[in-house]
């Protein structure tokens, strides 16, 4: 009896040897839904998370050149919430623009800001450059 125990063991050794990629394959996908179930669970129990903004400010020093005959029109944006939609910054209750970067640009609220993609849109809207902004 015990031989034939034996004799199992070699056949499953000798199994296993034979169909090793396999095996390996079978065991990597298991375990790959594994971790995937495990990691879909532990989002739910952790909750619903603020989502990702990204800030950044631009500096250009680029001109764009316009012939004289063209018509430069401002079309200055109120920001909408905190994230740069322009090279240069000016606030409603000012006559100055700054560099979005700028110490004067940093005060002033959001709610107050206008936003202008070149120097040409703020100077024919009234706006003057701040003093304080290295860079204009």
């Amino acid at each position: 009896m015990e031989k034939k125990q034996t004799s199992r063991l070699e056949l499953a050794v000798k199994w296993i040897k034979e169909n090793k990629n396999d095996l390996i394959l079978a065991v990597s996908f298991f375990l790959i839904a594994v971790i995937s179930f495990g990691l879909g669970r532990l989002s739910i129990i952790m909750g619903p998370k603020e989502p990702l903004g990204m800030e950044y400010s631009i500096k250009t020093d680029e001109y764009t050149n316009t012939d004289k005959n063209d018509e430069i029109r401002g079309t200055g944006v109120l920001n909408t919430g905190g994230v740069i939609i322009g090279n240069y910054v000016g606030s409603k209750n000012s006559d100055k623009y700054h560099l979005p970067d700028c110490p004067g640009a940093l005060r002033i609220k959001e709610e107050n800001k206008i936003w202008f993609s070149s120097i040409q849109e703020a100077e024919s809207l009234g706006y003057t450059p701040a003093g304080n902004c290295d860079g204009i």
